[in-house]
């Protein structure tokens, strides 16, 4: 089971864009768990813009971690100095297949999911941590590269990768279509954000945690 403990950056609690943080946090959510794929099983909020969303089968949790931010990141409004966005700490821990108590498995998730997003280094904004060393030497460099990429991206090459990870495909034509730009410029945003880069490393990342769990 995996879990990811967030809360939004730049958030105030305050209602300088017209709607409140809070709403905004929802309505990610609720983007959120229109993916099937994501297999989320429960999300909660605490203090108006902190949130924790759980999943069973954690083969994903990444990509929903990438969309989180990219959602964010492609709502921010052009005249803020600031880009909107999250800070997520996910974790993953194994359940035991022959026991009917999972609590401890639950317990430890959850431990490390809250405690790492409350000492996570002030430059970063995703952290992974597991008790499983394979998942954990693995998963924490991955997750390293993906915040970096992300958190260098412009809204619209965000706005690009999202609409990527809303199908976990790179399709120019389509992208053009949706993003209402021209293909040679939907290239250009995809070669310099790393798009294809991005979604190809998710989707090993998919296999790696199915081959373990």
């Amino acid at each position: 089971m995996g879990v990811i403990t967030g809360d939004l950056v730049t958030s105030m609690g305050g209602l300088d864009r017209g709607i409140t943080y809070s709403q905004i946090a929802t309505t990610m959510l609720k983007e959120v768990t229109r993916h099937d794929w994501y297999g989320v099983s429960k999300t909660e909020f605490f203090r108006g813009d902190s949130f924790q969303i759980t999943v069973e089968s954690p083969q994903s949790i990444l990509e929903m971690a990438a969309f989180i931010r990219t959602y964010l990141i492609s709502l921010t409004d052009v005249y803020e100095l600031t880009k909107l966005d999250a800070r997520l700490s996910i974790s993953i821990e194994m359940l035991n297949k022959y026991s009917q108590y999972d609590e401890s498995a639950y317990e430890v998730a959850y431990i490390l999911s809250g405690r790492n997003l409350e000492t996570m280094h002030k430059a970063k904004n995703m952290v992974f941590n597991s008790s499983h060393k394979a998942l954990m030497f693995s998963l924490s460099s991955i997750t390293n590269l993906l915040d970096n990429t992300i958190t260098m991206l412009s809204k619209p090459q965000a706005e690009i990768l999202k609409e990527a990870l809303d199908v976990m495909d790179v399709n120019p034509p389509e992208l053009a279509k949706k993003a209402q730009k021209s293909r040679q410029n939907i290239h250009k945003i995809i070669e310099r954000s790393g798009t294809e880069r991005v979604i190809e490393s998710l989707m090993d990342c998919r296999k790696y945690i199915t081959g373990i769990i």
